[in-house]
Protein backbone atom coordinates (compact mmCIF):
# COMPACT_ATOMS: atom_id res chain seq x y z
CA UNK A 1 0.00 0.00 0.00
CA UNK A 2 1.09 3.59 -0.48
CA UNK A 3 3.15 5.08 2.29
CA UNK A 4 1.42 8.49 2.27
CA UNK A 5 -1.76 6.98 3.74
CA UNK A 6 -0.81 5.81 7.22
CA UNK A 7 -3.94 4.74 9.07
CA UNK A 8 -1.92 4.21 12.25
CA UNK A 9 -1.14 7.93 12.27
CA UNK A 10 -4.53 8.99 13.64
CA UNK A 11 -6.78 8.01 10.70
CA UNK A 12 -7.96 4.92 12.54
CA UNK A 13 -9.54 7.14 15.22
CA UNK A 14 -13.19 7.56 14.32
CA UNK A 15 -12.77 5.47 11.15
CA UNK A 16 -15.73 3.22 11.91
CA UNK A 17 -18.03 6.17 12.59
CA UNK A 18 -16.69 8.15 9.65
CA UNK A 19 -16.84 5.33 7.09
CA UNK A 20 -19.75 3.28 8.39
CA UNK A 21 -22.42 2.14 5.95
CA UNK A 22 -26.12 1.62 6.67
CA UNK A 23 -26.84 -2.06 7.40
CA UNK A 24 -28.97 -2.36 4.25
CA UNK A 25 -26.07 -1.09 2.12
CA UNK A 26 -23.66 -3.54 3.71
CA UNK A 27 -26.11 -6.34 2.91
CA UNK A 28 -26.48 -5.02 -0.66
CA UNK A 29 -22.73 -5.21 -1.13
CA UNK A 30 -22.39 -8.65 0.44
CA UNK A 31 -25.16 -9.94 -1.82
CA UNK A 32 -23.40 -8.46 -4.85
CA UNK A 33 -20.07 -10.00 -3.84
CA UNK A 34 -21.76 -13.36 -3.30
CA UNK A 35 -23.38 -13.26 -6.76
CA UNK A 36 -19.94 -13.07 -8.41
CA UNK A 37 -18.21 -15.66 -6.22
CA UNK A 38 -17.77 -19.33 -7.16
CA UNK A 39 -20.92 -21.34 -6.48
CA UNK A 40 -19.46 -24.11 -4.33
CA UNK A 41 -19.22 -23.89 -0.56
CA UNK A 42 -17.30 -23.46 1.64
CA UNK A 43 -15.09 -20.79 0.13
CA UNK A 44 -11.88 -19.40 1.53
CA UNK A 45 -11.86 -15.62 1.15
CA UNK A 46 -9.17 -12.95 1.25
CA UNK A 47 -10.39 -9.57 2.52
CA UNK A 48 -7.45 -7.49 1.34
CA UNK A 49 -7.06 -4.11 3.00
CA UNK A 50 -9.76 -5.21 5.43
CA UNK A 51 -9.51 -2.14 7.66
CA UNK A 52 -11.73 -2.47 10.70
CA UNK A 53 -13.34 -5.58 9.26
CA UNK A 54 -16.68 -4.25 8.09
CA UNK A 55 -17.05 -7.07 5.53
CA UNK A 56 -14.89 -9.85 7.00
CA UNK A 57 -17.48 -11.47 9.27
CA UNK A 58 -20.20 -11.17 6.62
CA UNK A 59 -17.97 -12.91 4.07
CA UNK A 60 -17.32 -15.72 6.54
CA UNK A 61 -21.04 -16.17 7.17
CA UNK A 62 -21.97 -16.15 3.48
CA UNK A 63 -19.11 -18.30 2.20
CA UNK A 64 -18.91 -20.71 5.13
CA UNK A 65 -15.11 -20.87 5.17
CA UNK A 66 -12.11 -19.05 6.54
CA UNK A 67 -11.63 -15.35 5.82
CA UNK A 68 -8.09 -13.99 5.88
CA UNK A 69 -8.41 -10.30 6.75
CA UNK A 70 -5.08 -8.83 5.59
CA UNK A 71 -4.42 -5.26 6.70
CA UNK A 72 -1.14 -3.30 7.05
CA UNK A 73 -2.39 -1.00 9.83
CA UNK A 74 -1.81 -2.37 13.33
CA UNK A 75 -4.50 -0.18 14.86
CA UNK A 76 -7.10 -1.10 12.24
CA UNK A 77 -6.44 -4.81 12.82
CA UNK A 78 -6.80 -4.35 16.59
CA UNK A 79 -10.11 -2.53 16.13
CA UNK A 80 -11.40 -5.21 13.76
CA UNK A 81 -10.53 -8.05 16.14
CA UNK A 82 -12.05 -6.26 19.13
CA UNK A 83 -15.25 -4.98 17.53
CA UNK A 84 -16.07 -7.70 15.01
CA UNK A 85 -14.75 -11.00 16.34
CA UNK A 86 -15.61 -14.09 14.31
CA UNK A 87 -14.28 -17.63 14.78
CA UNK A 88 -13.43 -18.03 11.09
CA UNK A 89 -11.87 -14.60 10.52
CA UNK A 90 -8.08 -14.50 10.86
CA UNK A 91 -6.49 -11.04 11.04
CA UNK A 92 -3.07 -10.92 9.42
CA UNK A 93 -0.45 -8.23 8.89
CA UNK A 94 0.32 -7.78 5.22
CA UNK A 95 -0.32 -5.71 2.12
CA UNK A 96 -1.55 -6.14 -1.43
CA UNK A 97 2.05 -6.49 -2.61
CA UNK A 98 2.95 -9.00 0.13
CA UNK A 99 0.08 -11.32 0.99
CA UNK A 100 1.10 -13.67 3.83
CA UNK A 101 -0.63 -16.74 2.36
CA UNK A 102 0.54 -19.73 0.33
CA UNK A 103 -0.13 -20.10 -3.38
CA UNK A 104 -3.58 -21.28 -4.48
CA UNK A 105 -5.08 -20.83 -1.01
CA UNK A 106 -8.12 -18.60 -1.69
CA UNK A 107 -11.30 -18.82 -3.74
CA UNK A 108 -12.26 -15.13 -3.52
CA UNK A 109 -10.28 -11.92 -3.03
CA UNK A 110 -12.12 -8.72 -2.12
CA UNK A 111 -10.58 -5.25 -2.41
CA UNK A 112 -13.12 -2.64 -1.30
CA UNK A 113 -11.93 0.96 -1.81
CA UNK A 114 -8.36 -0.31 -1.50
CA UNK A 115 -6.82 -0.61 -4.95
CA UNK A 116 -6.21 3.13 -5.43
CA UNK A 117 -4.03 3.10 -2.28
CA UNK A 118 -1.73 0.38 -3.64
CA UNK A 119 1.72 1.60 -4.68
CA UNK A 120 2.73 -1.32 -6.93
CA UNK A 121 -0.54 -2.23 -8.60
CA UNK A 122 0.84 -4.66 -11.21
CA UNK A 123 2.81 -6.39 -8.46
CA UNK A 124 -0.29 -6.56 -6.29
CA UNK A 125 -2.38 -8.15 -9.04
CA UNK A 126 0.36 -10.72 -9.64
CA UNK A 127 0.39 -11.46 -5.91
CA UNK A 128 -3.40 -11.81 -5.82
CA UNK A 129 -3.23 -14.15 -8.82
CA UNK A 130 -0.65 -16.22 -6.93
CA UNK A 131 -2.94 -16.87 -3.96
CA UNK A 132 -6.07 -17.59 -6.04
CA UNK A 133 -7.18 -21.13 -6.76
CA UNK A 134 -8.22 -22.11 -10.30
CA UNK A 135 -11.66 -20.66 -10.96
CA UNK A 136 -11.26 -18.10 -8.16
CA UNK A 137 -12.57 -14.55 -8.38
CA UNK A 138 -11.18 -11.09 -7.59
CA UNK A 139 -13.80 -8.49 -6.59
CA UNK A 140 -12.14 -5.12 -7.12
CA UNK A 141 -14.59 -2.49 -5.90
CA UNK A 142 -13.68 1.18 -6.15
CA UNK A 143 -13.34 4.16 -8.45
CA UNK A 144 -11.38 4.57 -11.67
CA UNK A 145 -10.04 7.75 -13.26
CA UNK A 146 -12.09 9.09 -16.13
CA UNK A 147 -15.33 7.44 -15.03
CA UNK A 148 -18.17 9.50 -13.48
CA UNK A 149 -18.02 8.56 -9.82
CA UNK A 150 -18.05 11.73 -7.68
CA UNK A 151 -18.03 11.17 -3.97
CA UNK A 152 -20.86 12.81 -2.03
CA UNK A 153 -18.34 15.07 -0.29
CA UNK A 154 -16.71 16.23 -3.56
CA UNK A 155 -18.68 19.49 -4.02
CA UNK A 156 -17.77 20.60 -0.49
CA UNK A 157 -14.09 19.68 -0.58
CA UNK A 158 -13.05 20.21 -4.23
CA UNK A 159 -9.30 20.06 -3.63
CA UNK A 160 -9.65 16.74 -1.82
CA UNK A 161 -11.57 15.51 -4.85
CA UNK A 162 -8.71 16.62 -7.11
CA UNK A 163 -6.18 14.86 -4.87
CA UNK A 164 -8.16 11.62 -4.88
CA UNK A 165 -8.86 11.73 -8.61
CA UNK A 166 -5.18 12.30 -9.29
CA UNK A 167 -4.32 9.06 -7.52
CA UNK A 168 -6.92 6.85 -9.19
CA UNK A 169 -5.89 4.20 -11.70
CA UNK A 170 -7.69 4.03 -15.02
CA UNK A 171 -9.87 1.08 -15.86
CA UNK A 172 -7.77 0.37 -18.97
CA UNK A 173 -4.46 0.19 -17.10
CA UNK A 174 -6.06 -1.98 -14.42
CA UNK A 175 -7.43 -4.43 -16.96
CA UNK A 176 -4.08 -4.59 -18.80
CA UNK A 177 -2.20 -5.21 -15.56
CA UNK A 178 -4.70 -7.93 -14.62
CA UNK A 179 -4.19 -9.71 -17.93
CA UNK A 180 -0.41 -9.52 -17.55
CA UNK A 181 -0.79 -11.05 -14.08
CA UNK A 182 -2.62 -14.02 -15.57
CA UNK A 183 -6.11 -12.94 -14.54
CA UNK A 184 -9.11 -12.86 -16.86
CA UNK A 185 -11.66 -10.09 -17.25
CA UNK A 186 -15.03 -11.44 -16.14
CA UNK A 187 -17.20 -8.35 -15.91
CA UNK A 188 -17.81 -4.78 -14.83
CA UNK A 189 -20.81 -3.14 -13.19
CA UNK A 190 -21.53 0.13 -11.39
CA UNK A 191 -23.19 0.03 -7.99
CA UNK A 192 -25.22 2.89 -6.56
CA UNK A 193 -25.02 2.80 -2.77
CA UNK A 194 -27.01 4.66 -0.14
CA UNK A 195 -24.34 5.86 2.27
CA UNK A 196 -26.50 7.93 4.62
CA UNK A 197 -30.25 8.53 5.10
CA UNK A 198 -29.87 12.30 4.67
CA UNK A 199 -27.30 15.10 4.60
CA UNK A 200 -27.48 15.65 8.36
CA UNK A 201 -26.49 12.06 9.03
CA UNK A 202 -23.82 12.32 6.35
CA UNK A 203 -22.42 15.45 7.99
CA UNK A 204 -22.12 13.53 11.27
CA UNK A 205 -19.95 11.00 9.44
CA UNK A 206 -17.83 13.57 7.60
CA UNK A 207 -17.03 15.39 10.84
CA UNK A 208 -14.86 12.41 11.79
CA UNK A 209 -12.60 13.32 8.82
CA UNK A 210 -12.02 9.64 8.05
CA UNK A 211 -11.20 10.37 4.40
CA UNK A 212 -7.54 10.00 3.49
CA UNK A 213 -7.67 12.84 0.94
CA UNK A 214 -8.69 15.26 3.70
CA UNK A 215 -5.13 14.99 5.02
CA UNK A 216 -4.09 17.25 2.14
CA UNK A 217 -6.47 20.07 3.09
CA UNK A 218 -5.91 23.04 5.34
CA UNK A 219 -8.04 23.60 8.43
CA UNK A 220 -9.65 26.55 6.62
CA UNK A 221 -10.67 24.32 3.69
CA UNK A 222 -12.06 21.68 6.00
CA UNK A 223 -14.04 24.16 8.06
CA UNK A 224 -15.42 25.87 4.95
CA UNK A 225 -16.55 22.54 3.49
CA UNK A 226 -18.16 21.43 6.75
CA UNK A 227 -20.03 24.73 7.01
CA UNK A 228 -21.31 24.45 3.44
CA UNK A 229 -22.44 20.89 4.07
CA UNK A 230 -24.18 21.93 7.29
CA UNK A 231 -25.97 24.76 5.45
CA UNK A 232 -27.24 22.38 2.77
CA UNK A 233 -28.30 19.83 5.37
CA UNK A 234 -30.41 22.53 7.02
CA UNK A 235 -31.86 24.02 3.84
CA UNK A 236 -32.42 21.12 1.44
CA UNK A 237 -35.27 18.58 1.65
CA UNK A 238 -34.25 15.36 3.39
CA UNK A 239 -33.19 12.71 0.89
CA UNK A 240 -30.85 9.70 0.91
CA UNK A 241 -27.20 10.40 0.13
CA UNK A 242 -25.82 8.08 -2.52
CA UNK A 243 -22.44 7.29 -4.05
CA UNK A 244 -21.39 5.17 -7.02
CA UNK A 245 -18.57 2.65 -7.20
CA UNK A 246 -17.44 0.28 -9.91
CA UNK A 247 -17.09 -3.44 -9.33
CA UNK A 248 -14.50 -5.03 -11.62
CA UNK A 249 -14.63 -8.82 -11.47
CA UNK A 250 -11.48 -10.70 -12.42
CA UNK A 251 -10.91 -14.42 -12.52
CA UNK A 252 -8.22 -17.03 -12.19
CA UNK A 253 -8.59 -19.29 -15.19
CA UNK A 254 -9.42 -22.93 -14.71
CA UNK A 255 -6.51 -25.11 -15.71
CA UNK A 256 -5.97 -24.56 -19.42
CA UNK A 257 -9.38 -22.94 -19.93
CA UNK A 258 -9.61 -19.11 -20.00
CA UNK A 259 -12.68 -17.31 -18.72
CA UNK A 260 -14.83 -15.30 -21.13
CA UNK A 261 -14.63 -11.53 -21.19
CA UNK A 262 -18.03 -9.87 -20.86
CA UNK A 263 -19.73 -6.81 -19.45
CA UNK A 264 -22.29 -7.27 -16.68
Amino acid sequence: MTQDVNYDDGLYVGYDDGQSLPPATTEQLLAEFTSHAPAHRPLTALDLGSGTGRFSAGLADRFGGIVYAVEPSVQMRLLAAARRPHPRVHHLAGSAERIPLPAASCDVALLFLVYHHVADRPGALAEIARVLRPGGRVLLCGNFAGRPSPRAWSPYFPRAHEVEEGGLPTLEETEKAALRAGLCLVGLCTLTLEIAPDLSAYLDRIRHRAVSAFRHLTEVELTHGMNQLAADAAALPAAPVTSAVDLLVLGAADAGRPLPTRKI
